[in-house]
Formats: structure tokens, C-alpha cells, sequence
């Protein structure tokens, strides 16, 4: 029995992007598997972060990790291991801040609609420089006493008058305050696991429902040992402002599982499987006289992996009404558009399909485009 058919819920297949309002991707077979294991019996789900937080630091070269509810809850809890600085009671009285560091630095360049996840602890944002730049001297001058950490989020799409990470943290380190790192989507390349961190960043967070395809509801952050033995003390399974954070056993494996699967291959392997999904659709609707066809060499917020770009040239269908076509039709399919207006292409996302989707995909854009021949 079809669950969703059952609901009454529409089914889509998914050439966008990695989106949490759609679900994100789908998880390999052998994660899917974990979850009957791994359901089978009951454990301590302290032990069992800490073990698998050891396994991550591991696999990403850094000093410590912790599983959390997506990248959003990673950072709130970097974010309260910095306010705090690892107290015991401190972290108790959150999301009383007093008596406490309670501000994070923000560029107004980077203020963006997740970044709400820095006040669940009780932090106060702090803005500086504006949409025309952010400067040195603007950094220096907003950082003082009640400075807990500065929050950088590496994404294209806020990049645009933004200082560097390096810069950043250099300034931040100076004056001995952390930097908090929101990487949610920023995956390929895998290096950026181990990158950002021995940039200097204190602690990067991660998705880990998108490139890795785990859980929709996982993510980790990798670090500093002191911000993640502070994050487990207000995290889940534990007391405190974050303890609604919870993370399944069953996802916790199938995210470790997902993420070692995503290492396994080399950055030319990943590559080369992008590649050949990009390269049949480009070979199968070659022959379509209403698209102009190309390759965009990165993915919406600055992944580095192609997508099949298509531009949509007829007096009939602008390029919003082919997507929204491909939408509502049967099989609904997801086609990304560029983040801004004015839209004049969309794209194909090989991330997010799989190979026995393709051939459906493929032939429902050609239905729909000889709809409107």
C-alpha cells in the first residue's frame, strides 16, 4: 500500500536542490536498512553520540562532533557552548543570558532567514558593515566584553559584501572570540569538512539530510572539543534550552552510515556520477527546439558539482510556467529556479535524483514541452 496515495499526499520526484520543505533527497539502501537493526534494541543515547561523535571526528579530521537536529540546532548549540563557555550552571540558566556573554556578531550582508537559530539560547545579534561592504574596522569595533562569538555563513548567496572567513576569524581570534560557522548546504567538496576548521574556525555545522543523504532530521558540528562537551550538556538526551533537539538512535546510525558512504568516494568519483546524470539529459533533449541547453558548473549556494541548465525559448511558456508544469503533472517533478529574479533558465540537479528516476523525469519534460510546441 502506497502511504502517501493512502494521505491523500501529492508525490514528487526531486531535480531542485537538497530543500527541507520537499523533504530533501533519499537515502541510500544499506542507511534504509539500519533502521530495523538498529530499532531492535534500546541504548545510551549518550554513549552512542559520544561514540559516533568520536567516529565523525575521525572521518573529518577534527578534535570532536556531535550529532544534532539538522545544521539549524548546531548552531544553536555552538552558539550556547560559546555564551556560556562550557558552565555547567551557565548553560543551566539558558535562555537566561544574564550574568553571561550574550552577544554574536553578524554582518547585515549575512543576515539571512536561519540565522534565528542564534537567538533560541538567548543571544542578541549584533550587526555590522552594511549591503555595500563590511570592513576590518567594523568587526574590531563592535567586538567587546559581552561578545560570545561571531556567526559566518558560508553560502554564494550572502557572500556579496561580506568580509572572508579568513579575515574573520583572524580579527575574532585576536580578541580571543570564537567563530561559529553555519555550512549547512556547503557540501561538495567533502574537503569542506575538515577545510573550514583548519581555517581556524571553532565549530562548522552541517546538514546531514542533504549531499551526505541522511536523515532529513540530522545534522553535526564539528570542532572544538570545549564547544561540544558544552553543546552535550544542554543537548539532547540531556536537561536544558535545547533538550527539544531529540535525534533518534535509528537516524543517529543512518546518519554516521550516510556520511561514511558520502566519504567513501573520491570528489572525481562523486563527480563523474553528477556528471553522467548531467550528460543524459543534455544527450536526450538535445533535439528540443524550445530549450537552449548548458551546464552550470556550481550549485545554488556555491557547491562545487554541475547542473543541467535549460533555458526555455518560446512564445507559449515562459520558463515559471514550464516548472510549475512540471509540478502538477504526474509524476510531479521539482525543477529548480535561480534564487533571484528575473528567471530566464532552470535546472536539473543530479544530487537529488536517482538513476531509476531519470528516465521518468526525462520523459516528462519532453511531454510537457511538446505540449507547447
Amino acid at each position: 500500500m502506497d502511504i502517501y496515495e493512502k494521505l491523500g499526499v501529492k508525490k514528487y520526484i526531486n531535480v531542485y536542490d537538497t530543500m527541507t520543505m520537499y523533504g530533501s533527497t533519499i537515502m541510500d539502501d544499506d542507511v534504509l536498512d539500519s533502521y530495523k537493526e538498529t530499532s531492535q534494541y534500546l541504548v545510551d543515547i549518550n554513549e552512542l553520540q559520544d561514540k559516533i561523535g568520536k567516529r565523525i571526528a575521525e572521518l573529518t579530521h577534527n578534535e570532536a562532533a556531535y550529532v544534532t537536529t539538522g545544521a539549524s540546532m548546531g548552531v544553536s548549540l555552538a552558539i550556547a557552548a560559546c555564551m556560556s563557555e562550557g558552565d555547567r550552571y551557565k548553560l543551566s540558566k539558558l535562555p537566561d543570558a544574564s550574568g553571561m556573554k550574550n552577544e554574536v556578531v553578524i554582518m547585515r550582508a549575512q543576515r539571512n532567514p536561519y540565522d534565528k537559530a542564534i537567538e533560541v539560547p538567548g543571544a542578541k545579534l549584533i550587526e555590522f558593515g552594511n549591503l555595500a561592504g563590511s570592513f576590518d574596522f567594523e568587526l574590531e569595533g563592535v567586538i567587546n566584553e559581552n561578545t560570545a562569538a561571531v556567526y559566518y555563513i558560508k553560502a554564494l548567496n550572502y557572500s556579496k559584501a561580506t568580509m572572508p572567513l579568513e579575515d574573520v576569524i583572524r580579527i575574532a581570534h585576536k580578541h580571543n572570540v570564537p567563530v561559529i560557522v553555519d555550512a549547512a548546504a556547503q557540501l561538495p567538496p567533502k574537503e569542506n569538512l575538515w577545510k573550514l576548521t583548519e581555517m581556524g574556525a571553532d565549530a562548522v555545522a552541517f546538514s546531514g539530510g542533504k549531499a551526505i543523504r541522511g536523515p532529513l532530521s540530522t545534522g553535526f558540528i564539528v570542532g572544538k572539543k570545549w564547544i561540544v562537551d558544552a553543546a552535550k550538556i544542554v543537548g539532547f538526551p540531556n536537561r536544558g534550552v535545547l533538550r527539544g533537539g531529540k535525534v533518534s538512535r535509528e537516524d543517529m546510525v543512518a546518519m554516521l552510515l550516510a556520511l561514511e558512504n558520502y566519504l567513501k568516494l573520491s570528489d572525481k568519483e562523486y563527480d563523474d556520477i553528477l556528471r553522467r546524470r548531467v550528460n543524459y539529459f543534455l544527450e536526450g533533449l538535445k533535439d528540443i527546439k524550445m530549450f537552449k541547453l548548458g551546464v552550470e558548473e556550481m550549485g545554488p549556494v556555491g557547491q562545487i558539482y554541475p547542473r543541467v541548465e535549460i533555458a526555455v525559448e518560446s512564445d507559449k511558456v515562459d520558463v515559471e510556467g514550464f516548472v510549475k508544469a512540471l509540478k502538477e503533472g504526474e509524476p510531479g517533478i521539482l525543477a529548480g529556479l535561480p534564487l533571484q529574479k528575473p528567471y530566464n533558465v532552470f535546472y536539473i540537479n543530479p544530487m537529488t535524483i536517482m538513476d531509476n528516476q531519470l528516465e521518468t523525469v526525462l520523459n516528462q519534460i519532453k511531454k510537457i514541452a511538446k505540449e507547447y510546441e
